[in-house]
C-alpha cells in the first residue's frame, strides 16, 4: 500500500517532535525525513503551518482512539477478569499507537497548551464513553458503590498508566511483563469488585 505524502509529513513530523521537541524541528527537517527536498515547500503543499501538521496528527489520534475502544471492547463478556484484561490491554495498545504524541505533550505542555488540552479533551471522552459506564456497572453491588465512578477509573486504571509511562522511559516497572502484570492487576480487581 502506497504512503501518502501527507501522511509520511505526518509521521516523520511526530517522530521529530518526540525526540527533538516541537520548537527544535524545522519544517525542512520533516521535508528531509518524509523523502522531500529540505526547504523545497513540500510541506506547505499539505500543511500551512507546523502546528497544523501537529493538530492534524491530534484530530486523527481523537478519531483512532475512540473508534479503537468502540470498535475492540466489546463489553460485557460476563466474566470480570477478561473484561479488566480487555480493557487494560486495550489502554496500553492505544498508550503504545501514541507514545510519541504522549511524550511530546508531556515534554511541551508549556508551549503546546491547545494541543494538551485537546487531549484532556478526548481521554474525558474516552472515560465518559467507555471506562465510566463500565466501573459504574461494577461498583454497584461492591462495598465502592459509594464511591464516585470517576475515582473509582482512577483507582482501577491508575496502576495501567503507570506502567504505561514507564515504558514511555523504556523500563517496565520492577520488570514485570506486560502480561504478568495484567493478570496480577486484573486479578487483584477481580478479587475486590466480585
Amino acid at each position: 500500500m502506497k504512503i501518502s505524502t501527507r501522511e509520511k509529513l505526518k509521521f516523520q513530523a511526530m517522530e521529530l517532535f518526540a525526540t527533538q521537541g516541537f520548537s527544535s524541528t524545522t519544517v525542512g527537517a520533516i521535508e528531509k525525513a518524509a523523502g522531500l527536498t529540505a526547504r523545497s515547500g513540500g510541506f506547505y503543499r499539505h500543511f500551512p503551518t507546523k502546528i497544523s501538521v501537529l493538530e492534524a496528527i491530534v484530530d486523527e489520534a481523537e478519531v483512532e482512539i475512540l473508534a479503537d475502544f468502540k470498535n475492540n471492547l466489546s463489553l460485557p463478556l460476563g466474566d470480570l477478569k477478561k473484561e479488566l484484561l480487555t480493557i487494560g490491554r486495550m489502554i496500553l495498545h492505544i498508550g503504545e499507537k501514541y507514545r510519541p504524541l504522549r511524550i511530546l505533550l508531556r515534554s511541551e505542555v508549556g508551549t503546546l497548551p491547545e494541543l494538551r488540552d485537546k487531549m484532556k479533551v478526548i481521554n474525558t471522552r474516552l472515560a465518559d464513553e467507555h471506562l465510566f459506564p463500565w466501573i459504574s456497572s461494577q461498583i454497584k453491588n461492591t462495598p465502592f458503590s459509594q464511591t464516585c465512578p470517576d475515582e473509582m477509573i482512577q483507582i482501577v486504571f491508575g496502576s495501567v498508566f503507570y506502567y504505561m509511562i514507564s515504558l514511555d522511559i523504556g523500563a517496565t516497572p520492577y520488570g514485570i511483563e506486560q502480561n504478568k502484570y495484567l493478570k496480577s492487576w486484573a486479578d487483584v480487581w477481580t478479587t475486590n469488585l466480585s
